[in-house]
């Protein structure tokens, strides 16, 4: 396996023996819990240094919310630092009791690059989200001065819940909470 030098995620421990779930890139600190608005795509990036195999996608539910369900998945980068199209989408996942909610055999093999993972819910969800401040501003920020830059994390996009579109359409982009935490379990290959 080929390492980038100084590129931390080149590390991840790889394998089902590891049973270890990774995210979008962060610094690790505290998640919150954060209410979803229905019918909005969030996209958060997601960077492979090597290649891998999704096996699972877990989300966390914090607070239930009846017939209300979220779509997830994952699109390609469409080499502008921006979601292209669908690469899998992964299924619903019921949001209508609290704790983790996972999809499993999910096989969906990936080679070295930045992809977009998406979460769509169908109602007003409320699950553990990314504090602004612990996940690193693929983006940029709107300023070079970090105490008062704005730094931009992710994407939206206005879509109706149900399959995921197979590109997402207008986007905006995402500077504050929900940020979706959406757990990977990889395998390497």
């Amino acid at each position: 396996m080929s390492h980038g030098l100084g590129n931390f995620d080149a590390y991840r421990l790889l394998g089902s023996t590891n049973a270890r779930y990774y995210s979008s890139p962060n610094n690790g600190v505290a998640l919150t819990n954060s209410t979803y608005v229905a019918n909005t795509l969030y996209l958060m990036p997601f960077l492979t240094p090597v290649a891998i195999e999704i096996l699972a996608a877990q989300l966390n539910i914090t607070t239930a919310v009846s017939s209300s369900t979220a779509e997830i998945g994952i699109y390609a980068d469409n080499g502008q630092v921006t979601p292209g199209n669908l690469i899998a989408d992964w299924g619903s996942l019921s949001t209508a009791s609290t704790g983790v909610v996972q999809a499993t055999s999910l096989t969906t093999k990936l080679p070295p690059g930045l992809y977009w993972l998406a979460v769509n819910p169908s109602g007003a969800i409320h699950m553990e989200s990314f504090t602004t401040n612990n996940v690193l501003p693929i983006l940029g920020s709107s300023s070079g001065v970090p105490a008062s830059a704005t730094n931009a994390v992710g994407y939206t996009a206005s879509h109706t819940a149900g399959a995921l579109p197979s590109t997402p359409g207008t986007l905006t982009v995402v500077t504050a909470p929900p940020l979706p935490f959406l757990a990977l379990l990889l395998a390497g290959l």
